[in-house]
């Protein structure tokens, strides 16, 4: 994969496998846009054309782009454990960003069964809106967008739920909106299709005052500007996400100087996979990490404990995180004599629903 300082080894997946991009020339040329966009985040970009949308395909995706399709005829649904999967792709800390079009000639919500995938985030697609054709929409600056945006909007459906992201410059209905989870996960729903087709006027080309359909085509000058943000905001780590990793390392030492097995279980993930190396040996699992390795050499041979982190060094990378330091350990055995030593280690942590959480660590000593 490709490596930024911006966002490290990012994938973002483009979904074709649900009947997307077909039949319209207005989607001949997206995907190499697309393409480049993501790589000019420095993100991998890879085409999902016909593998479901379940756990294995969207192992190591950090943000997927998935829009309905453009006629009924090509219509591919959401399957139930298609729904599911993504549900938990949000929950564990990726971003989701939707584009479901009108109903009356692009695609059946109840069918495409999307909103099963909004609804537990408190958000949902509605009924067709009925507009004037060509009115456009603009977004909100904030979290999302750095500016007013405007972009193409002509057929389009409700949304509700979420924070407003745009809305349309026609009677202010909602355009789009967002959620961010506490874990990392972002959901992003747009009503309408047409901004993630990058339609629109040219780049840069100020809106002046009312214009016929014919004399602009799709009005809308800043579809890309729009876009290239969107990804920005679903391909970041953002600095709660450090501030959470450091605070992990601080209860970790508190851990060890504790020897509190609640607190070593709050900070550890209970997956299959943890473990745990050092001098004294391999641990593997939580169970085997409190029981042997916390509470059996600290705290069983320990009266007193004081673990002291250095030199801290995060780097976050989407739902991964590994931390460097140097320790000193000053202690008192149980048979009254003093203990001192000093150590490098690295952490690794997962981001997971309920926050980071530690999954290996490696550690020895220095001399």
């Amino acid at each position: 994969m490709c490596l930024s300082n911006a966002h490290a080894q990012k994938k973002v997946m483009f979904d074709l496998s649900h009947g997307q991009c077909q039949g319209s020339a207005y989607t001949a040329d997206i995907l190499p846009d697309y393409q480049k966009m993501a790589q000019d985040r420095g993100a991998d970009f890879v085409l999902n054309r016909d593998n479901p949308l379940t756990s294995p395909t969207l192992e190591d995706v950090d943000v997927l782009i998935l829009m309905s399709c453009l006629h009924h005829e090509f219509q591919k649904n959401i399957t139930s454990e298609e729904a599911a999967a993504l549900v938990d792709f949000v929950n564990g800390g990726g971003a989701l960003l939707v584009f479901v079009d009108e109903e009356s000639h692009r695609v059946n919500l109840k069918d495409f069964n999307i909103n099963s995938v909004l609804e537990p985030f408190g958000m949902q697609f509605g009924d067709d809106l009925h507009l004037p054709g060509n009115c456009g929409a603009a977004s909100f600056p904030g979290e999302i967008f750095k500016g007013r945006y405007e972009v193409p909007y002509s057929g389009s459906r409700t949304i509700k739920g979420g924070i407003p992201a745009s809305a349309c410059m026609e009677e202010g209905h909602l355009h789009s909106a967002y959620v961010k989870l506490p874990g990392g996960g972002k959901l992003y729903a747009c009503a309408e299709i047409m901004v993630s087709l990058l339609m629109g006027g040219e780049e840069g080309r100020e809106r002046k005052g009312p214009i016929t359909f014919n004399q602009t085509g799709w009005f809308g000058k800043d579809s890309r500007k729009f876009i290239g943000d969107l990804l920005d905001w679903a391909l970041e780590s953002s600095d709660e996400d450090e501030a959470a990793v450091r605070e992990i390392v601080h209860k970790y030492t508190e851990s060890i100087n504790t020897c509190d097995p609640a607190l070593v279980d709050s900070i550890w993930s209970d997956a299959d996979y943890v473990s745990f190396i050092g001098p004294a040996g391999r641990y593997e699992g939580r169970d085997d990490i409190r029981d042997k390795f916390v509470i059996g050499i600290f705290g069983n041979g320990f009266s007193k404990r004081n673990l002291i982190g250095e030199d801290l060094k995060v780097t976050v990378n989407g739902n991964s995180a590994w931390c460097e330091f140097t320790w000193r350990f000053e202690a008192t055995r149980k048979d009254g004599k003093s203990h001192t030593g000093r150590g490098r280690e690295t952490q690794i942590l997962e981001k997971t629903p309920s926050g980071w959480k530690l999954v290996h660590v490696h550690y020895s000593g220095l001399r």
